[in-house]
């Protein structure tokens, strides 16, 4: 496990982990909440207060007006967390994202504990 000054706990995938997003537009003056078709992308690494991710489309930093919604399995448990984009990067292939995440204390915790309990389960392996 990696850890950064930042975060209490960084988690930092062997292999990045498939996802999908979509992206909620918020319009004010319709007083509706917009969602696009969903999107593929791989997260490179996860805290409970965000993650990096990689996607292979150009989203735009500079729109505050919208979220991103991503939806990924974690061992057995399926999460799904809320952020907004807070840094671009252009790759080879694609974009890598960071995201800051927009979650309640409680949903933080339920990620530093599947987080460790994925963590144990490698540990675990590497024994075996």
């Amino acid at each position: 496990m990696r850890y950064r000054r930042q975060e209490s706990l960084r988690y930092q995938f062997p292999k990045p982990i498939n996802g999908t997003f979509v992206i909620l537009i918020d319009n004010i003056e319709q007083d509706k909440l917009h969602r696009s078709d969903a999107g593929n992308l791989q997260i490179i690494d996860l805290s409970p207060g965000g993650m990096k991710i990689g996607t292979d489309l150009d989203l735009p930093l500079d729109k505050k007006n919208y979220l991103l919604e991503i939806s990924f399995m974690l061992g057995q448990e399926k999460v799904k967390m809320t952020g907004t984009i807070v840094w671009k990067k252009k790759r080879i292939s694609g974009y890598y994202y960071g995201i800051e995440g927009l979650e309640s204390e409680e949903k933080e915790q339920e990620i530093i504990d599947i987080l460790k309990k994925l963590h144990l389960n490698e540990k675990k392996e590497e024994d075996s």
